[in-house]
């Protein structure tokens, strides 16, 4: 008799099979992503950095077309309300960064926030006033008195990065302070570093070296602060709206929404572990966060004389 061996069962994987399968299929995914989240991170980085040299390379135009660094805001009808508020050092950069055409389109006898300057506002006309880490939606306050009407904050076209007032407390190495002006309100106003509202600065003032002053960084870790970015400076109220002081350590302090320490918030980002700024040459460096505070505030300011030790890691 011949015997013919059947095969009944179909070709297939067990259900062991399939979950050693899945199983090895998932680690090499969670291998994988944390390569991915590096890789995208690089490159927002690398545009963030790019958006910074666009503002280094528009305060050296400013500079060259004035012979001083930019200010931090621009008032130019002196016949309005003193307290006008005045507008932002983005805007005293637009002749600078190819943006004529809208700096014509401002209206610089009224306040930045005027119903008059809304689309303006919503225009975020610089591509590169946002910081492509900063993937969080801040919400808006809505408010309106009885001079003006706007939408609140306006926090999708705030500015993440801005000007460097100088530093506040004790000189490292001495027992002087640094100077300040202004009323208290919103922590007074640094007057040692690189953007300012009163005296402007020439490149001879920079004593401390081009290289060793900041002058604009990158504040998007906390949304208490986040502003238009035509919001420059109130003088009614001593707010240095893009502008801060440095008092504190990276992305330590928030706004307590007090009224009196607005100016002083700490510089902050969303990339992991550092911030990037602005120097007074121009170029764009990411300072770590666990920078000495000290050090960070020599590099505020411009003409101090502080000597940073060679074997601090920036």
């Amino acid at each position: 008799m011949n015997m013919v061996r059947r095969h009944d069962r179909a070709h297939g994987f067990t259900l062991v099979e399939l979950l050693v399968v899945i199983a090895i299929i998932g680690i090499l995914i969670a291998l994988l992503l944390p390569a991915v989240q590096a890789a995208r991170e690089a490159a927002r980085r690398l545009k963030c950095a790019n958006n910074l040299r666009q503002f280094g390379i528009g305060m050296h135009n400013y500079l060259s077309s004035h012979g001083v660094f930019p200010p931090g805001a621009i008032f130019k009808n002196e016949s309005a309300r003193w307290d006008t508020p005045r507008m932002s050092f983005i805007v005293v950069l637009l002749p600078y960064m190819e943006q004529q055409e809208i700096y014509n389109r401002l209206d610089f006898t009224l306040p930045w926030e005027d119903k008059f300057h809304m689309p303006i506002r919503r225009m975020s006309p610089p591509q590169y006033i946002h910081c492509p880490s900063v993937t969080q939606k801040f919400s808006p306050i809505w408010y309106d008195d009885s001079n003006k009407w706007h939408d609140g904050y306006d926090i999708e076209y705030a500015a993440h990065y801005m000007g460097v007032s100088g530093p506040k407390g004790t000189i490292p190495g001495t027992t002087e302070s640094y100077p300040v002006g202004g009323t208290t309100g919103h922590g007074q106003r640094a007057l040692s570093g690189l953007v300012q509202v009163g005296d402007l600065v020439r490149e001879a003032d920079v004593t401390d070296g081009l290289s060793n002053t900041i002058a604009i960084g990158e504040l998007s870790w906390d949304d208490t602060t986040m502003h238009p970015w035509l919001g420059g400076f109130s003088p009614a109220h001593q707010h240095t709206i893009l502008m801060k002081n440095i008092v504190y350590p990276f992305r330590s302090y928030a706004f307590l929404r007090d009224g009196n320490d607005a100016n002083d918030v700490s510089f902050g980002s969303f990339h992991p572990g550092i911030c990037p700024f602005v120097r007074a040459d121009g170029s764009v460096y990411f300072f770590s966060e666990g920078i000495p505070l000290d050090v960070l505030k020599s590099l505020a300011s411009y003409g101090q004389g502080e000597t940073i030790p060679g074997d601090v890691e920036l």
